[in-house]
């Protein structure tokens, strides 16, 4: 009977244990489970994906509108003729839009984090990301607002300055060579067509770097090359008021956007830029004067897009006539 009653409780005891441990195991599969739920660029709603097409190395920039859009960070290096990994773009985050823009650093060089600045499109001491409002340079410039049933609206912008051209092209898309989800901007070296006044050249190589708008907010001789050569692009902060102008586009079709910064193959001679490695100290440039920033705004020539390209400078642009998430 004694020996009846050990055998009965020694199962009984094997049973609380597995169940015990089944429980565990249940318990550290539910925790585990988020861990693989990470998000990636393959379920974002839109990427942006970069494409070097000059003669030397870029680093990816990006700053945002001080409307509380999400900064972009681990932004890439590109070899010439190299292609990034698409980058999500964080519309549902922050505010619930991004706006921002993207543009090519060039002649870069020095330690990241303490000595690392470049010749064009200086944003800050980092490899890959900016800390500060960019100098004077080409941007790719975008509004990524889930609740804009017109989708996302993008333009080429010179307004502050021409640095290495730039062209947008939404992907997987069969659209028109006009109008909605049309690529915008130019593959076509634009330097040549700056002004003398306006170029800064590379002290060390006499190339030229970039070509900076004198005044962003009217019409110049720089603006009329600009718009002369490439008129699906901004040259100027009001250009979208102008009656027949190409600037802006919008595509609510597509998931991602190609951004290429340099010319195209067959459509003009290399993009001017300067060559010193990451590690190594870049010849030292007078940097560009940016152009006068915007005193007063105007109403947007679309509601819920933008009236004006933004300013580039030490801070961040805040000015409401970027792409705007809500009417004006």
């Amino acid at each position: 009977m004694r020996r009846r009653t050990r055998s009965l409780l020694l199962a009984l005891l094997l049973v609380i244990v597995g169940v015990s441990g089944t429980a565990t195991a249940v318990h550290f599969s539910r925790s585990a489970t988020p861990i693989n739920e990470a998000a990636t660029a393959g379920s974002a709603d839109h990427t942006l994906t970069i494409v070097n097409n000059t003669d030397a190395p870029i680093w990816v920039g990006s700053v945002v509108n001080g409307d509380g859009s999400i900064p972009l960070t681990g932004l890439p290096q590109l070899a010439p003729g190299a292609k990034s990994e698409p980058i999500a773009i964080p519309e549902h985050t922050g505010p619930g839009f991004w706006r921002g823009r993207i543009f090519a650093r060039q002649g870069c060089g020095g330690e990241n984090g303490s000595t690392f600045h470049c010749a064009v499109g200086d944003c800050g001491p980092y490899v890959d990301h900016c800390s500060v409002g960019e100098q004077p340079a080409s941007l790719a410039e975008f509004n990524f607002n889930p609740s804009d049933p017109a989708g996302v609206w993008y333009d080429a912008s010179y307004v502050d300055a021409v640095s290495t051209p730039v062209t947008i092209t939404p992907n997987d898309v069969n659209g028109p060579t006009d109008g909605e989800c049309s690529a915008t901007g130019c593959a076509i070296d634009l330097l040549s067509s700056c002004p003398p006044a306006n170029l800064t050249k590379d002290p060390a190589t006499g190339r030229p770097l970039v070509c900076v708008n004198p005044n962003r907010d009217a019409p110049t001789p720089y603006s009329d090359a600009i718009e002369k050569r490439c008129p699906t692009a901004y040259a100027w902060s009001a250009q979208d008021h102008e009656q027949g102008n190409q600037t802006m586009r919008s595509c609510s079709r597509c998931h991602g956007m190609t951004i290429t910064f340099g010319v195209g193959s067959g459509t003009g001679g290399p993009a001017h830029t300067v060559r010193p490695p990451v590690h190594t100290k870049p010849h030292p440039v007078k940097k560009p004067v940016p152009p006068p920033r915007r005193t007063t705004a105007h109403r947007p020539s679309r509601p819920g897009t933008r009236g004006t390209s933004g300013a580039s400078g030490s801070t961040p642009s805040t000015e409401p006539g970027r792409p705007s998430p809500s009417p004006a």
